[in-house]
């Protein structure tokens, strides 16, 4: 904790925290007893006054898991009208550097509160290094594409994309170094929106996606509806070069269908795919990655009844998996691990997959259901047999099979009904059809998980081998973890808060961010067991009070 004391930006962001709601900006002497503060955060990160006030509230509210609410904020820093309309455009710049990443449970990132401070700025601010911030230029050009296609998958979740073409570029020209990138840049029979769709294919590609579907993520480039009408206008006629001069292909021969789409051979022959004797690096485009060497320890503590169940799952996804697939094989069963994990939220289902996965050294692949679903009729259904040809691509790249994880599943496994609106219910049918399909095919290991056991179609029953119910924690089982979580409290309070309430793992995990929140914004080495009650009580009742709360959580 010390080296944590020690850092002055820590203390610079704490301390004006904890003026949050002083109205700091409508009372001279207050913003000047700041200003070293503020200071130091504006120098650290190239920012005005006002935006490092913003950025230290909600960078202490997203280490204490507060929820992201810029407006709030501003309010109750004293900003006048015209400040937030600058804050907010100071912030949109951060989402163009990569410093603000969308929420990825979300659907559609709809304002700027769907999103959060990259782990870069996170891991800038704990070693106090400004250095750290700076776009590291890779050693070859691949790697460098793979860097601008997390910037492109970041930056499409938001639904304000007027600007994408130009930020796109503008993060490009940091990888100007390599010839291809700078020939393309320095194009000028292309366009900008050219540009960028161009770079858009090279990066996809370069992962191994073969074929784009620019009738779909052409909408992305632009909230003007008009943007892919006259891209492929343009295309057409034979005013862009893209095509005309090779730089992409339509895989139809004499047929300009744009929703099969390849880079063409020049780019292809410049960057050596499909020729190098190297493995392919793999970079999903429909699941995030989740490396075993990125996940914590963490001792997970069950029921009685629910163990033994459990104990089996890690034994079949250990080294006995590849013998056990065999067996199934030599039995003539379809060599495949599925698994629903259901139950009450906070019971533990996503953090066991990842348990499982770090014990037996696999890569979880966590299915990214806002890019699955799709507004089009037919395009959700295609996303779901392109995630599992991206699957079938993993296991081929891995050593180990690796885990395909359908997290909160309801969305996407929910009970199927008869056909009213076409366009929404005929979608989540023909989606539904699709997985069933893939899922009767399937070689690896599924796991789907859900907090509402009613609402999955009965006809993913007999697609899923193992069925595994995820109680809330009994008294005993409750205050294993409570001990485990909090070492500094007196058992006989641990005894009396597991007795008295019916706490989710989900839940205690919270009551230890703000108990761990509480020692960093106050300095203290242990957790105040008057508050630890109190946090308790907040977690377990805030649904029950009738009182209108104002301020900060």
């Amino acid at each position: 904790m010390k080296n944590i004391y020690q850092n002055e930006l820590i203390s610079s962001l704490c301390a004006v925290y904890e003026q949050k709601c002083q109205y700091i900006f409508n009372d001279f002497e207050m913003l000047l007893k700041s200003k070293e503060d503020l200071d130091r955060i504006r120098y650290f990160f190239d920012v005005d006054n006002n935006t490092a006030a913003v950025m230290a509230v909600l960078l202490c509210d997203q280490i204490a898991g507060n929820k992201f609410d810029v407006n709030r904020c501003m309010r109750y820093l004293g900003f006048e009208t015209i400040n937030y309309l600058e804050v907010s455009a100071n912030l949109n710049e951060l989402k163009k550097k990569g410093w603000l990443a969308p929420v990825r449970n979300n659907y559609e990132t709809e304002s700027i509160n769907d999103y959060y401070f990259s782990k870069e700025v996170m891991n800038a601010i704990l070693m106090n290094d400004k250095t750290l911030l700076d776009i590291i230029i890779p050693d070859n050009v691949i790697k460098a594409l793979f860097s601008i296609m997390k910037f492109f998958k970041n930056i499409m979740a938001d639904q304000e994309n007027d600007y994408l073409v130009d930020a796109v570029l503008q993060y490009v020209e940091n990888f100007r170094i390599f010839p291809i990138i700078d020939s393309i840049l320095s194009n000028k029979k292309m366009n900008n929106s050219e540009k960028a769709v161009l770079f858009y294919v090279m990066v996809y590609t370069a992962a191994g996606i073969d074929e784009i579907n620019l009738d779909y993520d052409l909408d992305k480039f632009c909230d003007d509806p008009s943007f892919p009408y006259v891209f492929k206008n343009r295309v057409v006629s034979e005013k862009s070069i893209l095509f005309k001069e090779g730089f992409l292909e339509f895989n139809a021969p004499f047929l300009a269908d744009f929703s099969s789409v390849t880079l063409g051979g020049r780019l292809k022959d410049q960057l050596q795919i499909d020729k190098s004797e190297e493995k392919k690096v793999f970079f999903p485009k429909f699941t995030q990655p989740i490396l075993p060497e990125t996940t914590a320890d963490k001792k997970l503590f069950f029921n009685e009844d629910n163990q033994s169940q459990i104990d089996e799952v890690f034994q079949l996804t250990s080294d006995t998996y590849d013998d056990v697939i065999t067996r199934f094989t030599e039995q003539g069963l379809q060599p495949g691990l599925t698994m629903l994990f259901h139950g009450a939220a906070g019971t533990g289902k996503t953090e066991l997959v990842k348990q499982i996965a770090k014990q037996n050294n696999r890569v979880v692949l966590m299915v990214d259901l806002s890019l699955l679903l799709n507004m089009f009729i037919g395009q959700s259904s295609k996303n779901i047999k392109s995630m599992f040809s991206e699957y079938r691509a993993a296991v081929e790249y891995y050593e180990r099979t690796p885990i395909l994880l359908f997290n909160e599943a309801d969305a996407i496994i929910g009970k199927r009904g008869v056909v009213q609106n076409i366009s929404v219910d005929q979608t989540f049918n023909s989606v539904q059809n699709m997985l069933l399909q893939e899922l009767e095919n399937f070689q690896g290991i599924f796991i789907a998980t859900t907090n509402l056991l009613l609402n999955i179609d009965t006809a993913f029953d007999r697609r899923m081998m193992y069925k595994l119910c995820f109680d809330k924690p009994n008294k005993t089982t409750r205050l294993s973890i409570l001990k485990q979580n909090f070492k500094d409290i007196p058992e006989d309070l641990l005894a009396k808060a597991s007795s008295d309430y019916n706490l989710t793992g989900g839940q205690i995990d919270n009551v230890k961010r703000r108990c761990l929140t509480e020692q960093l914004l106050f300095g203290t080495e242990k957790s105040n067991p008057e508050k630890f009650m109190t946090y308790i009580e907040q977690e377990m009742n805030f649904r029950k009070t009738d009182k209108a709360g104002i301020g900060f959580s």
